[in-house]
């Protein structure tokens, strides 16, 4: 298996070429590079994406952060934690899903603007770490559910701190619990065809 890793090696494969053979696992630093398959970052490993494109589905154990990258497909968060920065509009954007499932660590939309673009939707269920949303478009629905929030430290109380969303579908909000406080789901300035649930207030 391939392994994109470091900063040298990135930036020299970048320059031989305009599309890289399909590394198919990020552990380090990867810049302007397309990554023509499937990506995967393995649990204990932190992959950062700067100017990038990936064409297939990726693969988060382990820590991903994303800044003026282009998803085509898929972006699925099992244990891991994603930060994402893109901020590029459409030659930035997740053309595909994000879900985050069993992360315990802070995940990070973020400013300054609306171009941080998921065309698909945002589900984040079943965690115990925390999902801030600085400002993004999602033209799907977005979905938190059946997330517990248990160690309140620096990162916030709430399970999830929603703000400047635009949403094309649902916002949906469930099942959510914030131990020792009463307010689970934080945020506001959202639009959304529907705002339900724990949601219906912001």
């Amino acid at each position: 298996m391939r392994k994109v890793v470091g900063l040298a090696f990135a930036l020299a494969l970048a320059s031989s070429a305009p599309a890289v053979a399909a590394p198919t696992t990020c552990t380090g630093y990867v810049q302007d590079m397309t990554i023509a398959a499937n990506l995967d970052v393995p649990a204990g490993a932190t992959c950062t994406l700067v100017g990038s494109v990936v064409n297939g589905n990726v693969t988060v154990e382990g820590t991903m952060l994303s800044y003026g990258t282009r998803f085509d497909k898929n972006v699925t968060v099992t244990g891991g934690v994603i930060t994402i920065a893109n901020g590029n509009g459409l030659t930035s954007a997740l053309a595909g899903n994000l879900t985050i499932t069993g992360s315990t660590a802070m995940n990070y939309i973020g400013c300054p603007n609306k171009s941080n673009i998921i065309q698909g939707n945002l589900t984040f269920t079943g965690n115990s770490g925390r999902l801030y949303v600085c400002e993004a478009t999602v033209q799907g629905s977005v979905t938190v559910n059946d997330n517990i929030r248990v160690n309140i430290d620096w990162q916030g109380a709430t399970v999830a701190d929603l703000n400047r969303m635009t949403v094309g579908k649902n916002l949906t909000c469930s099942g959510n619990l914030q131990s020792g406080g009463p307010v689970p789901v934080s945020g506001g300035n959202n639009t959304a065809t529907n705002k339900l649930g724990q949601c219906a207030g912001l």
